[in-house]
């Protein structure tokens, strides 16, 4: 996902956006997962 979220960063957003961010929602039998993702800064 980090992949997508650089390449949305760089050619999809425009000027006074917020970078993306990526939301990940899982759920099994008895649980539930939600990961939040944002690119990392170099």
């Amino acid at each position: 996902m980090e992949l997508y979220l650089r390449w949305l960063e760089k050619y999809e957003r425009e000027s006074g956006e917020e970078s993306p961010l990526g939301l990940i929602l899982c759920a099994g039998k008895s649980e539930e997962q939600i990961e939040l993702l944002q690119p990392k800064k170099y």
